[in-house]
């Protein structure tokens, strides 16, 4: 086999591989960070008090911020908003309006 064909044999061998991403590990743990957030939501009391907070804090300068877990995990922070039927109410009402309510709400 002629060294130009051994090349092009390798070439056609690793073609369909993906490229190892080393930020893989991180990520996975930026996305079970958004899911146990999301879940906590759910939840009532203070547990849910806690992840209405993260939701609603708009700083990117902490690296495990909502705003910067959406960036880093490349997902509109919008989309999670909406799934978790927080959008429409941040909308709707201001969000210190929803701090003060929650605020007064006891927990269960």
């Amino acid at each position: 086999m002629a060294r130009n064909d051994k090349d092009i044999a390798l070439f056609a061998a690793y073609e369909d591989i993906i490229p190892w991403d080393a930020s893989t590990p991180e990520k996975n743990l930026l996305r079970a960070m958004l899911i146990t957030a999301m879940a906590d939501y759910r939840k009532k009391g203070k547990i849910h008090r806690l992840a209405f907070e993260y939701f609603t804090n708009t700083s990117e300068s902490y690296p495990f911020s909502f705003r910067c877990v959406c960036r880093t995990l490349d997902v509109n922070p919008e989309d999670i908003l909406r799934r978790i039927g927080l959008l429409e109410s941040l909308k709707e009402e201001p969000a210190h309006m929803m701090v003060a309510e929650l605020a007064h709400s006891h927990d269960h």
